[in-house]
């Protein structure tokens, strides 16, 4: 008897430009962050803050409650804690990659701005 599976569609991949060296050495200024657009960040996890005021942050999540987010930064080795209404989004960084090798993930300009 053959059974039935859904697929899930697969989230939306971003990338972002690292713009500062504060997550060097894991990240270099100029290189591009991708991220997806889900909200499935855990402790440990490189993320993309999305702020309500439009900007972002790239940051490894220490800790998450209701009311607060913890993150690391490593390049001044610190961590800040961000009340919870001020961010829009936390996204999972999955990888990092250079400009020229966008263009062979199918990524155009567009989808590289932020």
């Amino acid at each position: 008897m053959a059974t039935k599976h859904s697929i899930e569609p697969l989230p939306a991949l971003v990338a972002l430009r690292v713009a500062s060296q504060e997550m060097f050495p894991r990240f270099i200024a100029g290189e591009y962050v991708l991220y997806e657009e889900t909200d499935d960040a855990a402790p440990g996890d490189e993320v993309v803050l999305v702020m309500h005021d439009g900007s972002t942050k790239i940051r490894k999540l220490i800790e998450r409650t209701d009311g607060r987010v913890r993150v690391a930064m490593y390049s001044p080795n610190s961590t800040a804690t961000f009340n919870a209404s001020g961010i829009a989004a936390i996204h999972p960084v999955v990888g990092c990659r250079r400009a020229p090798e966008l263009a062979s993930l199918g990524f155009v300009p567009e989808n590289v701005s932020r």
